[in-house]
């Protein structure tokens, strides 16, 4: 296209649109307004069959303009004219033309079928059945329950507060809980296991080295030494034996120092001196050819005065019926009292008319040893 023409072309404006119309010979637009007959009838409308309209609703006044008659659409044999323009068609009274509903070859409107909604029901509460009287009993292991409701309830309107929330008596709640479901524990028909007692201190010697063999012996009741003694017999040996003996009670514990000890030497270790050493003391008895001698060995407890346990052990040099006790038969009159010791231990001895019979007592550190002969005296001192 060449400039001459681009330079030609314009907007196109209402006034360009009347300036156009002069140049060609025409006038200015003008509003039309078509005129009507007089001796021409008013056209009348009417309503559509089975419908009633007001009276004054069947002219149309002469003053209301008349549009053109359109063109004539043929309505369809069903009676159903379809919207045109995006409006909905209306009769004379204003309500819309509804559809009409297909009919069935009778001539009936057709009805949707309930046999359906039947057969879902009873399945539904066929399954329901099986699941309640069947399957629930069966995990619970036996017929369930319903609680029963009591029927002296209130009524809604009596529980029902400002709030909103209803509430349930105190009496009611009670009665809508279900019963808790208790399950039974089979009984063992295994006896119990008696109950386990704290076992008792075990004895711990106090030799160092071990003897050549140890002697558990029972003390029944009060058992005096002789009859103890005489039980603790051997018969003469060549070759000497050292034995310890462990004096237990009926249940198998110890025997605490401080009941032997007064039932040897009554007047030397007195309630209060007995207590003075450690319930777990060590016995032992030495058998040579010249027969059986006891003796013992026992350690201070570690609140006791050293020196105060010495005076009062040494009381046994003025008791000698305290020191007849620790022999098994009758060893004839006493000598005096000397110095003497074994081993680590330091003490007083006496010696009597029998053959290798002497008592003999003294300390190594806290311990407190006693013997009926030197040889066990010394046997047990090396051993401590």
């Amino acid at each position: 296209m060449d400039d001459q023409k681009l330079n030609d072309l314009g907007v196109r404006t209402m006034e360009s649109d009347k300036n156009s119309i002069t140049e060609q010979g025409g006038g200015a637009p003008k509003p039309y307004t078509p005129s009507m007959n007089a001796s021409q009838p008013e056209p009348e409308r009417t309503a559509p069959e089975g419908e009633n309209v007001p009276a004054d609703l069947g002219r149309v006044p002469s003053s209301m303009p008349v549009a053109a008659p359109g063109p004539s659409v043929n309505p369809p044999s069903d009676g159903y004219m379809p919207p045109t323009g995006g409006s909905t068609p209306t009769s004379l009274g204003g309500s819309p033309k509804q559809p009409v509903p297909p009919e069935d070859l009778n001539g009936m409107p057709k009805k949707k079928s309930m046999f359906p909604v039947l057969v879902g029901l009873i399945a539904v509460l066929v399954i329901g059945a099986v699941v309640y009287f069947f399957i629930i009993p069966a995990l619970s292991g036996g017929e369930t329950e319903t609680p029963a409701v009591s029927e002296s309830l209130p009524q809604e309107s009596d529980t029902q507060q400002p709030g909103g929330e209803p509430t349930i008596p105190a009496g009611a709640s009670d009665a809508l809980v279900p019963p808790a479901e208790t399950t039974e524990v089979p009984t063992s028909t295994e006896p119990e296991a008696p109950a386990e007692t704290p076992a008792a201190p075990s004895h711990l010697s106090l030799f160092g080295t071990p003897p050549d063999s140890t002697q558990d012996v029972v003390i029944t009741g009060a058992e005096q030494p002789a009859g103890l003694l005489q039980r603790l017999m051997l018969a003469e040996t060549q070759v000497p034996l050292f034995r310890e003996i462990v004096l237990m009670d009926d249940n198998g514990n110890f025997v605490p120092f401080a009941s032997i000890a007064t039932r040897f030497a009554p007047n030397v270790f007195t309630t209060e001196v007995g207590d003075y050493f450690q319930p777990d003391a060590t016995y032992y008895t030495y058998t040579d050819d010249s027969g059986t001698w006891f003796g013992l060995a026992a350690q201070l407890k570690s609140d006791v005065d050293l020196q105060t346990a010495k005076s009062a052990v040494a009381a046994f040099e003025s008791q000698l019926a305290d020191i007849k006790r620790f022999f098994s038969a009758d060893v004839g009159d006493p000598s005096a009292w000397k110095d003497g010791g074994a081993g680590s231990v330091t003490g007083r001895y006496v010696t009597f008319g029998e053959t290798n019979a002497a008592f003999n007592y003294g300390w190594s550190g806290r311990t407190l040893l006693i013997a009926t002969s030197y040889n066990a005296y010394k046997g047990a001192a090396n051993r401590l």
